[in-house]
């Protein structure tokens, strides 16, 4: 959509355009001669001193939709979408595409639990609910977008995401939280690393060491996550927040602001945890996966950046993968 100047000499490369001027009918003559009617038949003029003569005239040169008012920016948005029926009906395929990678990646998520050869605390009727609440939520807030948004540009990072949030809703069960802590945790986990779509996947994927402008870019997905988040009511706060600081350690030794101790949540030190011990047993193009064992024995090894007391806890998790 384009909101075409006075004094606009040739007509726009565009699928529709907005004509806003008492000399539309000039504006509208000088353009069918150059381009045809059909380049004109989803233009929308707009001019107070058009009158009735006019708007016949802009009709034989191909603008169906005309008036002698300046319409609020509510009609003139609905006046496109009815005009741009293209538009309308590819926005829609594309949230239904949306919502089945929603979909999909969820249940990835969850069925991933056939990993664990433990499923002492693996409660089915809550992810049911779980399931049902999140497609719920999918239809009525942008989570598909955020989805769609992780999944367009890195396989590496939905394949992350959902480990996380795997590992953490089974370190949640071990933990005893509650339907509502559960939930927190669930999305908390799954958007954590949302920032890493903006970063290219020749440097999410590199097998090699990162150059310091790299670590700068890769380091970037925290605001850049935590900016995505925050923008909506059903990720705004400690989900937001969750993005911003999962690589902040306890000793201060983290980024992005070297926060310690207290000033980090209790959602951001389990999210955290699991983060750490995923990336280590996961498979990338440059490393085989590390024995869960082997994983954990890093998190202990990890002291003070970590809140052992959780650590020490989440071994019956990895005693489940082992």
């Amino acid at each position: 959509m384009r909101v075409v100047p006075l004094d606009e000499p040739e007509l726009p490369e565009s699928s529709h355009y907005i004509v806003w001027d008492c000399r539309t009918a000039e504006t509208a003559r000088r353009w069918s001669r150059q381009g045809g009617a059909t380049r004109l038949n989803r233009t929308i003029a707009c001019g107070r001193l058009l009158n009735g003569r006019d708007i016949l005239r802009l009709d034989d040169l191909g603008i169906r939709y005309a008036c002698n008012t300046h319409p609020n920016i509510d009609g003139l948005l609905r006046l496109v979408g009815y005009i741009d029926a293209e538009t309308i009906s590819t926005r829609k395929e594309r949230i239904a595409e949306a919502h089945d990678v929603a979909n999909t990646v969820f249940n990835a998520t969850t069925a991933a639990f056939g990993m664990f050869a433990s499923v002492t605390h693996y409660d089915a009727t809550f992810y049911e609910n779980l399931s049902s609440e999140f497609d719920k939520r999918l239809k009525v807030a942008p989570l598909m977008l955020l989805v769609d948004a992780i999944s367009a540009n890195q396989e590496t990072t939905i394949q992350h995401c959902s480990l996380v949030t795997t590992i953490a809703v089974a370190f949640g069960g071990v933990l005893g939280l509650g339907a509502a802590d559960m939930e927190r945790l669930f999305l908390s986990a799954f958007f954590h690393d949302i920032g890493k779509s903006v970063v290219p996947k020749h440097v999410i994927d590199k097998p090699g060491k990162l150059t310091p402008d790299e670590i700068r870019l890769v380091r970037s997905h925290v605001t850049v996550g935590y900016e995505m988040l925050r923008r909506f009511p059903e990720t705004a706060g400690e989900i937001a927040d969750v993005a911003l600081y999962h690589h902040e350690m306890l000793d201060g030794s983290g980024y992005p602001n070297g926060l310690k101790g207290g000033e980090i949540s209790d959602l951001i030190r389990l999210v955290t945890i699991c983060d750490v011990f995923a990336a280590l047993i996961e498979r990338r193009s440059y490393k085989p996966p590390m024995p869960a064992r082997e994983a954990y024995g890093i998190l202990q090894a990890m002291g003070p950046k970590l809140d052992q007391a959780l650590v020490a806890v989440f071994g019956e998790v990895v005693e489940s993968l082992a």
